[in-house]
């Protein structure tokens, strides 16, 4: 299997977090499965597993889990940190064309 560039990974990652702070621009925590996610941002359940990790590791997104009193698990509820929303506004002033 090809290994993923750094640049491409670095662009999901953004991707991820960017679609995360729209959802909760509605006041609520979103809460979605990682094959929601990925189908909103047409990647795989894998990549957006693999992406989540490497944004939490990072320090720039909160993942908890949620469950039921039965034990059956909900979809996860996403956080985006304070440095995660400083590395989202820096990589938009960086991707915005200059005029």
């Amino acid at each position: 299997m090809a290994r993923t560039s750094n640049a491409v990974m670095k662009r999901r990652k953004m991707l991820v977090l960017s679609h995360l702070e729209r959802l909760a621009e509605s006041g609520r925590l979103p809460c979605l499965s990682y094959g929601n996610l990925g189908q909103s941002l047409e990647l795989s359940n894998g990549q957006v597993r693999r992406i989540c990790k490497l944004l939490q590791k990072e320090g720039a997104l909160k993942v908890t889990p949620r469950y039921l009193k039965n034990g059956a698990q909900l979809e996860n509820a996403y956080r985006l940190t304070s440095f995660g929303k400083q590395k989202l506004m820096d990589w938009r002033v960086r991707e915005t064309p200059q005029q």
